[in-house]
């Protein structure tokens, strides 16, 4: 309820700056349903793909973040991150 009536708010007084913050905090809380792909940078073939929830941290052209089994993935090349 309490997550609905923030929502109301940022969406009737907020602007994008303040959806994107809440957006991050709740990735680094709680995490947030993603759907990633590596993909051939050639032809653009899915080459392996990871979903769930998880928070992401990209730098330097790099992707990283902890599977479910509490593995550390990290990729690089040609990847797309897209929220579920």
């Amino acid at each position: 309820m309490r997550v609905l009536a923030l929502l109301l708010c940022l969406g009737l007084f907020g602007c994008e700056k303040n959806i994107k913050q809440f957006k991050h905090f709740k990735s680094g809380t709680i995490g947030i349903n993603r759907k990633v792909q590596l993909v051939s940078c050639s032809d653009g073939k899915v080459l392996r793909e990871w979903s769930g929830r998880f928070m992401i941290e990209v730098q330097n052209g790099m992707a990283s973040w902890l599977d479910a089994n509490n593995n550390d993935v990290k990729i690089s090349g040609c990847f797309v991150i897209e929220e579920i």
